[in-house]
């Protein structure tokens, strides 16, 4: 395959934060790429209200036109700001308006910055080059930026196409869906399918309509329904058999979604005779065995005479 382009970064700035407990940054936008490289504590890093948690050894790329937010955990955080743009470079040797990363370069979101000493060791010797005074300095800062970005790119490099992603974001709703009842969380689903946290909530959105969570929980509700109609289960059962821990949170999460709780959703379509959990006992035994509705219907027929 033919490159016609090459690409270009420069470094703008970089600095060494600290945000004390109960203290955050407020909402900011951003012009350029960034990559946080958390050094000491933990807290949550939002990236365009997708959540990550920040922690020591981990780095994080935010894209350009993001809008991202830190909140600190209980010993403060300390990290590295790192702010840079890129460029492509045209055969002609013409350089296109600024752009973002290729996503099968890297990806937004959560970055691999193993072995972590490298990774350190290349940016405090970037923070000590900060204040460059002439165009050598500069330069050799640049260079050395270059080679710190070789490192995370190469630790962080992927290989899939878009489509593959997607099909592995396609796998990771099947896996929800046969696997609903037990505890699923994003990060989980997203290692799964070997995909960062960022992109996988990204994609699944896009093909969903909903965030993963969101989606998870209306299919568990659609299962309560399910049940709470086929059933003489008591709540808390029908809560756990659906993959809900709490059957508090289960009751708010199906009011919030049906409109009305449980109980009443039960009472209202079943009504005093139970008529239709006789209707969905009948279906769902004819849908099962042919030779069950049959025996029933028999069963029926010679009481009835």
């Amino acid at each position: 395959m033919n490159i016609h382009y090459s690409m270009l970064f420069s470094m703008f700035g970089m600095d060494y934060c600290y945000l004390p407990f109960e203290s955050a940054d407020k909402p900011i936008i951003v012009n350029h790429h960034i990559i946080l490289i958390t050094v000491r504590g933990e807290g949550s890093l939002s990236i365009d209200e997708v959540p990550l948690n920040m922690k020591h050894g981990k780095g994080y790329l935010i894209p350009p036109g993001s809008v991202y937010h830190i909140r600190p955990g209980k010993e403060g955080i300390s990290y590295y700001l790192v702010l840079f743009g890129m460029l492509r470079l045209r055969e002609d040797g013409s350089a296109a308006a600024e752009e973002v990363i290729p996503e099968r370069i890297l990806c937004p979101g959560e970055l691999n910055c193993q072995p972590f000493s490298q990774c350190i060791d290349r940016l405090e010797i970037l923070y000590q080059m900060r204040n460059c005074r002439d165009e050598l300095e500069f330069f050799e800062q640049q260079i050395r930026f270059q080679e710190w970005l070789r490192f995370i790119f190469r630790q962080n490099g992927f290989v899939r196409t878009e489509r593959d992603t997607r099909q592995a974001v396609e796998a990771s709703i099947q896996h929800i869906k046969q696997n609903y009842q037990e505890s699923l969380t994003v990060d989980h689903l997203a290692t799964l399918v070997n995909i960062t946290r960022w992109q996988y909530t990204r994609l699944f959105k896009e093909m969903t309509g909903k965030v993963p969570l969101e989606y998870i929980n209306d299919f568990r509700i659609d299962r309560a329904k399910q049940q709470l109609l086929m059933s003489d289960d008591r709540l808390f059962e029908i809560a756990q058999n659906v993959g809900f821990n709490s059957e508090y949170y289960f009751n708010r999460r199906f009011k919030k979604s049906v409109g009305v709780s449980p109980g009443q959703y039960r009472r209202s379509y079943r009504g005093e005779k139970g008529y239709l959990r006789h209707f969905w006992r009948i279906s769902w035994l004819h849908l099962a065995s042919p030779l069950s509705y049959s025996a029933l219907k028999r069963s029926g027929e010679a009481r009835v005479s």
